[in-house]
Parts: C-alpha cells; sequence; structure tokens
C-alpha cells in the first residue's frame, strides 16, 4: 500500500512538473513573440521615419533647383523638367508620410510630420516674385520642421 501511495505521489508530481514546465515555456514563447513583434513595429516605424526625411531631403532639394531655374531663367524644357521632379518627389513625401501614419499612431510624431511635411511643400509655392529672402525664410522654417520631427521620432522610435 505505501508503495502504491508513493508511486500515486510520484506521478502526481512528475505530471505536476510537466504542467509548470509547459506553463512556463508557454509564457516564455509568449513573451518572445511580444518582443518579436515590438521589435518589428520599431524597425517598421523607423524605416518609415528615415523614408518621410530622404524623400522631404529630396524634395527641398528640388525645390531650390526649381527656384533656381526660375530665377536664373533657365530654358523652359529645363524648368519643366524640374517641374516634373518635383511632382514626383512631392508624391514621394505624400507616399512616405501615408506609409508612417500606417505604422504609428503616436500623436507627437504624426503631428511633427505633418508639420515638417508643410513647411517642405510651401517650398514649392514659388513664382517670379520669390525672393532670395523668401526661399532663405521658408527653407529655415523647413529645417526647423524637420529637426523637430527627427528628435520626435528619436523618442518615439527609439525611446530617447
Amino acid at each position: 500500500m505505501e508503495s502504491t501511495i508513493a508511486s500515486i505521489i510520484a506521478v502526481l508530481g512528475t505530471l505536476g512538473g510537466a504542467l509548470v514546465a509547459g506553463v512556463l515555456q508557454s509564457r516564455s514563447a509568449a513573451r518572445s513573440e511580444r518582443a518579436a513583434l515590438r521589435e518589428r513595429l520599431r524597425r517598421e516605424q523607423q524605416d518609415a521615419a528615415l523614408a518621410l526625411i530622404k524623400a522631404l531631403k529630396a524634395h527641398r532639394r528640388n525645390c531650390f533647383t526649381r527656384w533656381k531655374l526660375k530665377t536664373l531663367r533657365a530654358s523652359g524644357e529645363a524648368q519643366e523638367a524640374a517641374r516634373f521632379v518635383s511632382w514626383d518627389t512631392r508624391s514621394d513625401v505624400t507616399d512616405a508620410q501615408d506609409a508612417l501614419r500606417l505604422v504609428t499612431d503616436d500623436s507627437e510624431l504624426l503631428h511633427r510630420a505633418d508639420a515638417v511635411v508643410g513647411a517642405s511643400l510651401v517650398l514649392s509655392e514659388v513664382d517670379d516674385t520669390t525672393t532670395q529672402a523668401d526661399m532663405n525664410v521658408r527653407r529655415d522654417a523647413a529645417r526647423a520642421a524637420h529637426a523637430a520631427f527627427v528628435a520626435a521620432a528619436a523618442r518615439h522610435i527609439n525611446g530617447v
């Protein structure tokens, strides 16, 4: 009888140990999965922010090129080619902004993204009366908005 009770206790102990090990392993796997998901989301957010930064820089550079061509009275073909490039860079900016919206709902980061996009798109609104001083003011506003966006992205993505 004693050996039967000892056997039952041994079996119950083994089953209990296996159950506890299974629960712990399941929790550990769930934690690892959540950590991997957080890291994947962080990378997607970082990629989206970097794509927006790159697109904004290209657009701003093109806006100054277009303005210079206009002020130097370059050929109509050169100005038209720059205008077409500007349309592409503007689309790249809005595409990158949309991509960022798909991977985050952080209100500060999205607000900063809207601000930098707005400040950069203003650079493309030039005409024959736009002066160097006008472009400098717009450039400075775009740079300030850019710095604020990069800082917000760093805080959100890297916890800096």
